[in-house]
């Protein structure tokens, strides 16, 4: 990694998007980036692909996906982050689903930049996010 390099997570919306074939520039973006992506992200492909029309055709999009990108996994140390996040967001009275505080807390405790096209991660405090 070089100094000052930026690095990334990307979100289960912008991983379902980089499975579509129309989006071309969101690909070539993140081909030029440090991106990872996690576990949390992973389940919810997985059940989405599932319960597709195409189930062994999206399971296996899914699949070479994973290949391509650092997979990041949870710890005890997410789970505190996840504590702390959903803590804050419960004193603001604002709620995000709890896939979303798990992507958040990740990005967190790895100090990534969360790539996403939700404006509800902008109540996420201490997270730095990317809308693409």
């Amino acid at each position: 990694m070089k100094t000052g390099e930026k690095l990334y997570l990307i979100d289960t919306y912008i991983a379902m998007s980089l499975m579509n074939r129309d989006e071309t520039s969101l690909r070539a973006r993140v081909q030029q980036e440090n991106v990872s992506i996690c576990v949390i992200t992973l389940g919810e492909l997985l059940y989405g692909a599932h319960h597709s029309s195409h189930a062994e055709q999206n399971i296996t999009k899914v699949q070479e996906m994973f290949g391509l990108y650092k997979l990041i996994r949870c710890t005890k140390s997410t789970a505190q982050h996840y504590d702390i996040v959903k803590e804050r967001l419960y004193r603001l009275r604002k709620r995000l689903p709890t896939k979303n505080i798990w992507i958040a807390a990740t990005a967190i405790q790895h100090n990534l930049i969360l790539i996403t096209r939700d404006q509800e991660f902008d109540f996420v405090e201490g997270l730095r996010h990317e809308i693409w």
